[in-house]
């Protein structure tokens, strides 16, 4: 409830394993209130989260593992500060 989105990484045991390993990837906090939706895009390669503040984020991965904010909509559809 405080404008945060967290990305997680769930891993399957291992052969022969019990435990699932989780690890998370990435704490994004750009929301200025509440987030009550997250969906990734078909491949994965896109994660939009929107929320109260009335903005729709996309982010994205870099090739170094850093998330960045690549878009910012409101909800008059005008661009939002990023």
């Amino acid at each position: 409830r405080d404008g945060t989105v967290i990305v997680s990484q769930l891993r399957p045991p291992a052969v022969g394993g019990r435990s699932w390993e989780w690890s998370r990837q990435a704490h994004l906090r750009d929301h200025a209130q509440p987030v009550w939706r997250v969906e990734w895009n078909a491949t994965g390669t896109l994660l939009a989260s929107s929320g109260d503040d009335g903005i729709v984020r996309v982010w994205q991965i870099d090739f170094i593992g850093h998330w960045k904010c690549v878009s910012a909509i409101k909800s008059d559809g005008s661009p939002a500060h990023m």
